[in-house]
C-alpha cells in the first residue's frame, strides 16, 4: 500500500487505510494477505488495518497473513487479529507462496492493456 506513489508532498491529514470496513461492517474474514505498507507521512492516522470501535463495526477476523509494521486499530467488538510481522518483509515459505501466486490468472491476463 502506497498512497503516494509519485512522492509528492502531502497533507498530514490524509488518511490512508489498507482495509477499512466502513461503518455497519460485520462478519468480514480477511484471512491469508500479505500487506507491505509504506503509510509513515500521516503517522498514527494512516492503517493497513482499521477494525475501529466506530458505528456498528463488530465481529471481523484478519488472520493467517503477513504484515510490516504495528499500524493497526483494531478497537471494536470481538475483532479477531493475529498475523505475522516482520519490518524487513522476510516472511515465512507461506507468505512467499502468497505473494507468487497473486495477481490475475492467466485466463485474465489478456484484460490488462499491453500498455501496463
Amino acid at each position: 500500500l502506497n498512497p503516494n506513489a509519485t512522492n509528492r508532498p502531502q497533507d498530514s491529514n490524509n488518511w490512508t487505510n489498507g482495509f477499512h470496513p466502513d461503518e455497519g461492517s460485520t462478519f468480514i474474514k480477511m484471512i491469508g494477505n500479505v500487506v507491505q505498507s509504506k503509510l509513515s507521512y500521516a503517522q498514527g492516522q494512516s492503517r493497513a488495518y482499521e477494525f475501529n470501535n466506530w458505528k456498528r463495526k463488530s465481529d471481523m477476523i484478519a488472520v493467517d497473513g503477513y504484515v510490516d509494521g504495528n499500524n493497526n486499530q483494531n478497537g471494536g467488538p470481538r475483532i479477531t487479529y493475529n498475523n505475522y510481522k516482520s519490518e524487513d518483509r522476510i516472511w515465512p515459505v507461506k507468505g512467499n507462496e502468497i505473494v507468487l501466486n497473486s495477481g490475475l490468472t492467466d485466463e485474465y491476463v489478456h484484460m490488462i492493456p499491453k500498455s501496463l
